[in-house]
């Protein structure tokens, strides 16, 4: 009878606890040096992501100006100066209406949406905080002195006669802003305007002509941001602010140009409502014609 003889193995060599120990101080020396690499890897693809949706959002204002004899979508319709409660339709809402680009309710998903927005709302408490532009609002919404309120779509149809979405908005709109007061009607001063704004002497802002860009390639439409006007507030701490500094780490703002074409501009450079180097010497500005409006 064969007899079977077995062998036994031996086991295989344990790490030691020094080994173990220097395999995990690996790992963390490796997961230190990638993780800053990796958030701004994803920094850089949410700016990307930004830049695309402006890009969007410059086509769907090129295309509105087209269907509209060159005049430009107006920061939003309204009547009188502004009191309490004055319903305003909003840009965002005539585009999605127009079909020109879709908005929605939601924090992604939109052109509308920057990647990079913070979930609060912009408007809601009245700007007292220079971060509050990072964020969203909300539509068309009824203006009111300590923040601006959602419109539910029933009141805009009946408010507008218009079928509006309600839609939520991260973009800032560089238009004449004069709402809530009793002041000059000077047209055609920035990319777009308050229409219908109405002052006590009678003169009312009216759509803004394409005519009248001395150079679209230079003309800040858009940018990150909320709401619309208050170009001498542009800072990077200023707390009446509006444009949205989201990214090139919290300093800078992506923005989309009167001319179709995007970019990111730092904070610093910036041009800024009233400052004649800021509008003339860079390579941008809030002005239809810097020359005409800054003009001693």
């Amino acid at each position: 009878m064969t007899q079977i003889h077995r062998t036994s193995s031996k086991n295989p060599p344990a790490f030691t606890l020094i080994e173990l120990l220097v395999v995990i101080a690996i790992i963390a020396l490796l997961v230190s040096i990638l993780m800053p690499s990796l958030a701004k890897a994803k920094e850089l693809a949410k700016t990307a992501g930004c830049a695309m949706h402006l890009r969007n959002l410059g086509l769907g204002l090129v295309l509105y100006q087209g269907e509209n004899n060159e005049f430009v979508v107006p920061s939003y319709n309204m009547t009188g100066v502004g009191g309490e409660g004055t319903p305003l339709d909003g840009w965002g809402p005539i585009l999605d209406r127009d079909g020109l680009v879709a908005g929605s309710q939601g924090l992604a998903g939109s052109s509308f949406m920057c990647p990079s927005v913070d979930d609060k709302n912009g408007v809601e408490d009245r700007y007292k905080d220079p971060n509050d532009s990072t964020g969203w609002m909300w539509w068309p919404n009824f203006r009111y002195g300590i923040g601006n309120e959602r419109m539910s779509e029933e009141d805009a149809l009946a408010n507008f006669h218009t079928n509006f979405r309600s839609i939520r908005l991260a973009y800032w709109i560089n238009g004449d802003n004069p709402i809530g007061g009793d002041k000059a009607v000077d047209p055609d001063v920035f990319y777009t305007a308050s229409v219908g704004y109405t002052n006590g002497s009678g003169q009312t802002l009216r759509p803004t002509s394409t005519s009248v860009f001395r150079s679209p390639a230079r003309l800040i439409a858009l940018a990150d941001g909320v709401y619309a006007g208050r170009q001498s507030n542009i800072s990077l701490t200023n707390p009446n602010n509006r444009v949205g500094w989201r990214h090139g780490s919290k300093k800078a703002a992506n923005v989309a140009l009167a001319d179709g074409h995007c970019a990111t501009v730092h904070g610093d450079n910036f041009p800024v409502g009233g400052d004649w180097g800021s509008n003339t010497a860079g390579p941008y500005t809030v002005y239809a014609d810097p020359w005409k409006s800054l003009a001693p």
